[in-house]
């Protein structure tokens, strides 16, 4: 579902890949979209050079990095101390026969990136072959990455970024059309299984975040099919988020009969 936020992002960082333009970082909170827009990136550039996707976690020094890089493009890295895996990388990127078009580094969860490890990333956006960079970066990662760049430590690093990207929450009309869309490409009945009302209970609880909205959505489907139900109410989505954050059930809008 091409949410404007992420779609945004996703053209105008393959584009800037394309045209060499320099690093870029993606920055947007938990559960926003960060981890599927780097799967679209490789998908969309995976035809045009080596694309390698990391996580900071298998991460924690210069040579660990580097073995990363040599294993991901299939070369040897046993035994390599952190000089001799260096070489080896720039032997790789640079030679017109084994990485004609480059390489495109996609880092998830950047932002746990220690200062030595982002200091190597930058000398490896120097490496050039015939004026064309050799390794092309996109970090993606929270708040937390912006201001890491913020240190005057990363400052020279700071002025190479040509692209940053924020992604922001999904909006109530998306939210409708992203529930809308998973249920026709489900092959569900799209105006008999949520009310109009239902939309906005999701957008309310969710404040449009991708994941939230899958949570909720999924487990309101779980509950209403247990309790044999066909449309989904916002009375439906309290009681669904409800559970999910083991909250107490929200009181029913409608008013209790007590009888004369």
């Amino acid at each position: 579902f091409a949410a404007a936020t992420i779609e945004n992002a996703r053209s105008s960082i393959v584009r800037q890949i394309l045209r060499e333009e320099g690093p870029a970082f993606v920055v947007g909170t938990v559960g926003i979209g960060k981890t599927l827009l780097s799967h679209l990136l490789e998908d969309a550039l995976i035809h045009h050079c080596r694309v390698i996707k990391m996580t900071s976690g298998r991460l924690s020094t210069r040579r660990a990095l580097l073995q990363v890089m040599l294993y991901e493009l299939g070369l040897s890295y046993h035994g390599l101390d952190e000089g001799e895996a260096r070489l080896a990388l720039i032997d790789y990127v640079t030679s017109a026969e084994h990485c004609p078009e480059g390489i495109l580094l996609l880092v998830d969860e950047a932002e746990d990136l220690r200062m030595p490890l982002l200091d190597e990333l930058r000398m490896m956006t120097n490496l050039m072959a015939n004026n064309h960079p050799c390794i092309r970066l996109v970090l993606i990662g929270d708040r937390r990455l912006e201001e890491k760049f913020a240190h005057p430590k990363l400052e020279s690093f700071n002025q190479r970024i040509t692209g940053r990207y924020y992604l922001e929450r999904m909006t109530k009309e998306e939210v409708r059309g992203y529930v809308r869309a998973i249920i026709i490409r489900a092959g569900g009945n799209v105006d008999q299984l949520y009310t109009e009302v239902a939309y906005n209970a999701i957008y309310q609880a969710t404040e449009g975040i991708p994941r939230l909205i899958n949570q909720l959505c999924g487990h309101a489907l779980v509950l209403a099919a247990a309790s044999e139900k066909h449309c989904i109410n916002a009375d439906d989505i309290a009681e669904a988020w409800a559970n999910l954050q083991q909250l107490p059930m929200p009181q029913t809008t409608q008013p209790m009969d007590l009888g004369n």
